[in-house]
């Protein structure tokens, strides 16, 4: 008897649990679950969400993706203008966190052909090529609901890497798991031994880069014409045709 009732609460368990399915972004880099009622259209900037609420009315989740490296305070600024500028009513600006990064948040109001409506608008200030820009936009009277369906996504939020972003302005040597790409490698340079000494000593000719074991790790030598570089466990042997 125990048993059965066990597997009836596991069934009803499973039941209450929505289902949903994901959403992917190769260029955010990020992954998240999404109602399966909702219906989803992918646009050339991103994607557009829209979703009834328990008031019927029609909500709708914009995403784009946007390329901004300036301080936070400048976006937010950039936001408060935009809207006063299509006479929209800036109700708040606030911070949150997701994904251990900040969320710049904006919300307005404003009256349109079907009545008054709400916006939230977010950007998740990530150290990021392209960053998440959303606009979360409802009528008034249906818009906490809007909000609150919306925001049970962000539990599910994750990179596709599975590593945790960083703040925009993050030196890229806090983070190990992204060194930086630019870093410069100590570069070794031979001469070439069939041409004259005194004038080889003075000039680089690196016709090829080889990346070899060093005392501090992975080093990269320029080798000069007819040089090879040959493996042998952690050094390499060097090889010219014209030096037996």
């Amino acid at each position: 008897m125990n048993t059965m009732w066990a597997a009836v609460f596991f069934s009803a368990l499973v039941q209450q649990e929505p289902a949903t399915k994901e959403y992917r972004d190769n260029d955010l880099g990020l992954i998240f679950q999404y109602p399966q009622e909702w219906r989803l259209t992918k646009t050339r900037l991103g994607a557009q969400f829209e979703f009834l609420t328990e008031e019927g009315a029609t909500a709708r989740v914009t995403i784009t993706r946007t390329p901004f490296r300036e301080a936070k305070d400048q976006w937010q600024s950039y936001q408060r203008d935009i809207e006063e500028a299509a006479r929209r009513e800036v109700l708040d600006q606030s911070e949150e966190e997701l994904l251990g990064v900040p969320l710049l948040l904006t919300r307005t109001r404003y009256t349109g052909p079907d009545g008054i409506f709400r916006q939230l608008k977010g950007l998740l200030y990530s150290r990021t090529r392209q960053k998440l820009n959303f606009i979360l936009e409802a009528p008034e009277s249906a818009f906490p609901g809007a909000e609150t369906a919306w925001r049970g996504t962000w539990n599910s939020f994750r990179t596709i890497t599975g590593e945790l972003p960083v703040a925009e302005g993050t030196p890229e040597t806090t983070n190990p798991t992204n060194p930086t790409q630019d870093a410069e490698r100590e570069v070794y340079t031979l001469t070439d031994p069939k041409g004259d000494q005194t004038a080889a000593a003075n000039t680089r000719r690196p016709e090829i880069r080889v990346e070899v074991p060093g005392p501090s790790g992975t080093e990269t030598i320029a080798l000069p014409e007819g040089w090879t570089a040959e493996p042998r466990d952690a050094a390499s042997l060097l090889r010219h045709l014209a030096v037996h």
